[in-house]
C-alpha cells in the first residue's frame, strides 16, 4: 500500500485557547482489497513526537469522516497534543451492518489504515482506541470481534449490536467498554452489547443500582451513569436526558430540537474523552 497525503493546516483551531497548539489536518488514501478507501487524520502540530495513541471514529449512517468530526468536535475537548484521530469513510456512506463480504472489506480497511500509521511510527499499537455513533458503533463492535486490534477501548454512542455477533464474537483479551445513548432516536444504552461486554469481561455483578447522575447546569443535560463492578475492564453505561427534570425512563424521546441534539452530542462527546482519557489516550 502507498498511503497518499494531501495535508493542510487547520489555522482556525489556533486560536482555541482550550486547543494546546494547532491542529494539522490531511485526507490518508489507502488501497485496501483493490479498493481505495480513505480517512480524515487529524493530530496536532509539532508532527515529529514519539508514537501516540490512536482514536478510529466511525461515522453513522449516511455520513462520512468529516461530519462526525463536525459532530463530535472531539479534539477540541481533549486538552492534548497526544492523540491521533482518525476519521474513515465508509463506500456511499454505509458500513455493513450484517456478516459477509462488505463487512469483512471493512474490517480489513481499518486494519490496514492502522497499519499504515504504524509503519510511519505514528501510533502506538497498545493504545488504539475505536468510537462509533449510531451504525458506526455496530461497526466498531464488529471490528473488536473480528479481531482488529489490540483494542484498548471501545466506546458507542446510540448504537445496537448486531445480532449475529452475541454467538460468535470472542475478543482476545477483555475490553473497557462504554456505550451511550443520548435519547434523541429509539436506541438505547445498547443492552445486548453491554451484557456482551459484561459477561466477556467477567464483571460480578452491574449496572450499578443507584446511578452516578452528572448534571450539566448550561444547557440542562443530565447524565445517569451506570458501571458494572468486579470486571477485568471497566464496563459502562449512560444516558443523557436534556432537562434536569427528566428521568431515565423518558430516554427514546425523539421530539426534541436540533440544539438538543447537538447539546446532547457534545456531552456525549465529553464523556467519550472522560472515558478514553482514563485508559491513557
Amino acid at each position: 500500500m502507498s498511503p497518499k497525503w494531501s495535508t493542510m493546516l487547520v489555522a482556525a483551531f489556533c486560536a482555541m485557547s482550550e486547543v494546546p497548539q494547532a491542529l494539522a489536518a490531511a485526507y490518508l488514501t489507502i488501497d485496501s482489497a483493490g479498493l481505495a478507501r480513505t480517512a480524515l487524520i487529524i493530530e496536532h502540530a509539532p508532527l515529529k513526537l514519539a508514537r501516540r495513541p490512536l482514536v478510529i471514529v466511525l461515522h453513522g449512517e449516511n455520513g462520512n469522516g468529516a461530519r462526525v468530526r463536525h459532530r463530535l468536535r472531539l479534539e477540541s475537548i481533549t486538552h492534548s497534543a497526544k492523540p491521533i484521530f482518525l476519521y474513515p469513510d465508509a463506500i456511499h456512506g454505509h458500513w455493513s451492518d450484517a456478516v459477509g463480504a462488505a463487512a469483512t472489506r471493512d474490517v480489513a480497511m481499518l486494519r490496514d489504515m492502522t497499519a499504515t500509521l504504524e509503519r510511519r511510527g505514528l501510533v502506538n499499537s497498545r493504545l488504539i482506541f475505536l468510537v462509533g455513533d449510531s451504525t458506526g458503533g455496530a461497526m466498531a463492535i464488529r471490528a473488536v470481534c473480528a479481531g482488529l486490534g489490540p483494542i484498548a477501548g471501545l466506546a458507542t454512542i446510540d448504537t445496537t449490536m448486531p445480532a449475529d455477533l452475541a454467538a460468535t464474537c470472542a475478543p482476545p483479551k477483555p475490553l473497557a467498554y462504554i456505550a451511550i445513548a443520548t435519547g434523541h432516536s429509539q436506541a438505547t444504552a445498547s443492552p445486548a452489547a453491554l451484557a456482551f461486554f459484561a459477561k466477556s469481561d467477567g464483571c460480578a455483578a452491574g449496572p450499578s443500582p443507584a446511578p452516578l447522575v452528572v448534571s450539566d447546569p448550561r444547557n440542562r443535560d443530565v447524565a445517569y451513569v451506570e458501571r458494572f463492578s468486579g470486571c477485568k475492564a471497566p464496563v459502562e453505561q449512560v444516558r443523557i436526558i436534556h432537562d434536569g427534570k427528566a428521568t431515565s425512563a423518558k430516554i427514546g424521546a425523539s421530539d426534541e430540537g436540533a440544539s438538543s441534539r447537538a447539546e446532547k452530542m457534545n456531552d456525549a462527546a465529553h464523556l467519550v474523552w472522560a472515558f478514553l482519557k482514563k485508559l491513557g489516550a
